[in-house]
Formats: C-alpha cells, sequence, structure tokens
C-alpha cells in the first residue's frame, strides 16, 4: 500500500507513489499577469540563483550587493545576512525531515529578507524539493497579527505562544527586535525552484506559512508551519552554519 506522509512545509499530503509527472508548470507570468524578461544566473553547481527566479516570477527582490559571500557594515544582523546557511530538521508526528535554508537576500531596513528552503526525504520519487520563501519581520513594518494565509488572531496568538520569548514581551504593538536578543518572523514559501513555473505537485501545495523565531546570541530558528487544512504545530528548528572563511566587509 502506499506510504503517506503527513503534512510537511509543502502543505497537504504526499503519495510515495505520486508520479514525477505531476508537477505542472505554470505560464512564464508573474503574479499580477504581467509577463517577465529576467534572465537567470546559475551558480557553480548548476542552481538557479533563488533571488533571479523570484524576479522572474514577479516578485520585487532587488540584488544586495553582499550577496555571495560580500556584506555590507549594517546590513546584517548577527547571523542573518545575505548568503547565510541554516541547517536542521522538521517534526511532523513520528517523522523527522531534514532542512536546510539559505538566506539570499537580507534587507532589513524594509524588515524583509528571502531565500529557499530545502527538505529531504519526503518519498522514493521525490528525495528532496526546494522551495523560494520570503519574508515578514516583526517590526514597524509588520505586526504580529498576520490577517492572511487563513491564519485568525487566535492562530496568531496560540503559535507566537508557543516562543518562550514571546512571553517577555511587552507590548505587541510596539515591538522593536533591535534591542531583543528575539527576531520574530513570518517566512511565506511560494514557488518551487529551480523553475519558478512550477507552482504545484500533486498531492502538495505551498498554502501555508512559518511563524519564526530567531534567536540572536544563539544563531537558532525555531518555527511552527501553520495551514488550517493540516496538522498544527509542525516544529522546525534550525542552527546557523558559520562560514569557513573570514567575513569580507565592502566599505563605501
Amino acid at each position: 500500500m502506499p506510504v503517506t506522509i503527513d503534512r510537511r512545509p509543502l502543505d497537504g499530503h504526499v503519495d510515495a507513489h505520486d508520479n514525477k509527472e505531476n508537477i505542472k508548470p505554470t505560464s512564464p507570468t508573474s503574479p499580477n499577469g504581467n509577463h517577465t524578461g529576467v534572465q537567470r544566473s546559475e551558480h557553480q553547481d548548476g542552481d538557479v540563483d533563488c533571488v533571479d527566479e523570484a524576479a522572474a516570477a514577479g516578485f520585487t527582490v532587488s540584488r544586495n550587493p553582499n550577496s555571495y559571500g560580500r556584506r555590507l557594515k549594517g546590513s546584517h544582523c548577527a547571523s542573518l545576512y545575505s548568503g547565510s546557511r541554516f541547517v536542521g530538521e522538521q517534526k511532523s508526528g513520528i517523522n523527522t525531515y531534514k532542512v536546510e535554508v539559505d538566506l539570499q537576500h537580507v534587507d532589513l531596513s524594509s524588515s524583509f529578507l528571502c531565500g529557499s528552503l530545502r527538505i529531504h526525504n519526503l518519498t522514493s520519487e521525490h528525495p528532496s524539493l526546494t522551495t523560494f520563501f520570503d519574508c515578514e519581520i516583526i517590526g514597524p513594518k509588520h505586526s504580529f497579527l498576520t490577517s492572511k494565509w487563513d491564519a485568525t488572531p487566535q492562530h496568531d496568538i496560540d503559535h507566537w505562544a508557543k516562543f518562550p520569548a514571546f512571553q517577555n514581551i511587552a507590548s505587541t504593538s510596539a515591538y522593536d527586535y533591535h534591542s531583543s536578543d528575539y527576531i520574530f518572523m513570518r517566512w511565506k514559501e511560494h514557488f518551487l525552484l529551480p523553475n519558478h513555473r512550477v507552482t504545484s505537485i500533486s498531492g502538495a501545495s505551498f498554502a501555508g506559512f512559518y511563524y519564526i523565531c530567531y534567536c540572536k546570541s544563539t544563531g537558532t530558528v525555531d518555527g511552527f508551519y501553520f495551514h488550517q487544512n493540516s496538522e498544527m504545530y509542525q516544529k522546525l528548528v534550525l542552527e546557523h552554519v558559520p562560514e569557513r572563511t573570514f567575513d569580507a566587509f565592502e566599505f563605501r
């Protein structure tokens, strides 16, 4: 009988006997219906740059000059910077999946970052799946109230309250992560990589999102995935991968 994997970051169920041909491409247009003409760049390993692919899909993501290892003073916070990598796992019931997150673009002044999330060993047909995600950083531009993606105020309260750091917040209406050891975020997956035209897989979708708590002092990420039709409180735990080379700073 087929093996079914209950809800993962790619919401829904994936049957181990799903055919790869169930992956459905969409037309090469942006979310607002406009055709895009962005030329993609590839890394040495052949992977398409997820920022270029996001631009091709119609997302507004400007190239940060500190990408690919060049870090500008003030453009990062602890281990949140363009090119940073986190590894860990996501737990769903008795199942545990290896997860890798690569941050491609970090713009703290805009309360924004984006990157790719790869999850391993879901099925024999799809040993790994990689998605593009972007982020809302809780602060002056984004509140703890989600108001979209099927999340109600009660869902927000239930999920944020699972982070011990949230319990110590004096005021959720005026949270400033600059004066705290914790940064709260929402990570939203949008499409599969390396081809943004692939927006759906039979038995899976990207309808949900992650509630995220990042600790500056430890470089750790804790998260809970939410979608109203999925198993609740799947936990994501990630640790920052230290760089093996010295930081490079560019002065302007």
